[in-house]
């Protein structure tokens, strides 16, 4: 998402400095003179290699598993503590990642990484005294008043502890480009305490000029509901209504101001608050070298909320980033039907299965898919695409069709549909018809080299 990602590239800087620094792989070898068993020595090598192999493969579970091991082997080791836990936490297992954290913090008190963690695992039981604890012991360094301030208002706010979350608010906004996100999460903080006024001041401020993300307009969206002003909130959603990118806020937002239904906050728990942090800064890490620091803010995130479905989407697309492509399938799977992402997942999750060479469960996920909803061009698209991968040319051609007649008049963007039917046609001899799909797709879109 773009909502949060000048300042959240602030924040992922310094945890990711921090990870990166405190997880450096080891430069050889974990040694303990204590053995003195050839196959004891070779078993440990052997393991701690393991470790090293999942980490670079991505397979951030086995990761986890070996460095765990490794750990055993040579307790004393502080980069196999650190890495473990780093991979303790990005696979999701936090019963782990809090043990190692604690003996992280054992030995280096102010480690960053570490009592990030742990605070997130303090606010997850709601201990918001802990949460506290663990920022004022964190060493500070370049932004680290970014991540501190977001935490803390979010823990202040539990102790309604106003001046504190005006004082961290304010350290916030003091940052260079960190405007966007304190406007937006005073908001959701003024909104969270209770202050109206002072929320719609705020939101306001956070929905000022062109790009707007979905978390923003949903956020004052459902500001508006709660506070019985159905009609401004239709206002709101219907002035985007243009925008494809919102289509997942202003439609639900729609459809549940026509059927009566009442809104829930965006923000319910503080703890829903300190997840909003962690996601805008997993949001702004979209280089694949920083796939596995993103997941692990994502982890976190859901960890403190499970329900957000957008968490699970963002985390499917970092496992794409890194071709892991099975993690990716089995979170969109698991986004369930009534989310407004369900359609988005189910056909990324095709998609990988194309990829793996399950074509044939593709295309089946994909015929249920279209079947169920018929005007979804996407969906037609991405059947096209899966059977044009498969040499089944007639096939695409076919849903390319179903694609057009669900698409009106296209736009730009869609020259794409008919650059693959073109393709498709071309495979069939049909070229008259492949020629005048090209040039559709150059009246759409002129400047494209293919």
């Amino acid at each position: 998402m773009r909502t949060c990602k000048t300042l959240a590239a602030g924040c992922a800087a310094l945890f990711t400095a921090a990870l990166l620094t405190a997880c450096a792989m080891p430069q050889e070898a974990p040694r303990n003179s204590n053995y003195d068993s050839d196959t004891r020595i070779a078993g440990t090598f052997a393991t701690y290699l393991s470790a090293r192999f999942a980490a670079g493969d991505h397979d951030l579970t086995q990761a986890a598993r070996f460095y765990s091991r490794s750990l055993e082997n040579d307790p004393a080791n502080p980069q196999l503590l650190a890495l473990s836990f780093f991979y303790s936490t990005t696979a999701g297992d936090f019963e782990s990642a809090a043990r190692y954290a604690g003996r992280v913090v054992a030995a280096t008190p102010d480690d960053r990484a570490a009592r990030l963690a742990l605070a997130v695992m303090a606010f997850k039981r709601k201990d918001y005294a802990d949460v506290r604890q663990h920022l004022t012991k964190s060493a500070r360094g370049p932004f680290t008043v970014l991540t501190l301030s977001l935490f803390d208002a979010w823990a202040a706010a539990a102790a309604k502890d106003d001046a504190a979350v005006a004082k961290d608010i304010a350290a916030l906004a003091g940052q260079k480009g960190a405007e966007n996100i304190a406007a937006y999460h005073a908001a959701l903080l003024a909104d969270y305490m209770g202050k109206t006024e002072a929320a719609e001041t705020a939101y306001k401020k956070a929905i000022a000029g062109n790009a707007v993300t979905p978390r923003v307009l949903e956020a004052y969206g459902r500001f508006l509901e709660v506070h019985g002003r159905s009609a401004d909130a239709e206002a709101l959603y219907r002035s985007r209504l243009t925008e494809p990118g919102l289509a997942v806020v202003t439609g639900p937002g729609l459809a549940r101001i026509a059927a009566k239904q009442k809104a829930e906050p965006m923000i319910r728990t503080p703890e829903d608050g300190a997840a909003e942090a962690l996601f805008g800064i997993a949001a702004s890490l979209t280089d694949t070298q920083s796939a596995d620091i993103s997941i692990l803010y994502l982890r976190m995130t859901l960890y403190l909320r499970p329900d957000l479905t957008l968490a699970n989407i963002l985390l499917a697309d970092r496992f794409e980033s890194i071709r892991k492509f099975d993690d990716a399938i089995t979170v969109y799977h698991a986004v369930p039907q009534t989310s407004p992402y369900f359609r988005v997942a189910a056909v990324q999750a095709a998609i990988n299965e194309s990829r793996l060479g399950r074509t044939d469960a593709a295309i089946a996920d994909l015929k249920k898919l279209v079947a169920s909803q018929p005007r979804d061009v996407e969906s037609w698209v991405a059947l096209g695409d899966t059977y044009r991968a498969a040499d089944r040319y007639a096939e695409a051609v076919d849903a390319y069709d179903n694609a057009e007649k669900a698409l009106g008049t296209p736009s730009q963007k869609d020259w794409t549909l008919f650059y693959a039917r073109a393709m498709s046609r071309e495979r069939l001899k049909k070229l008259d018809e492949s020629e005048a799909d090209i040039q559709t797709a150059l009246k759409l879109s002129p400047e494209q080299p293919e």
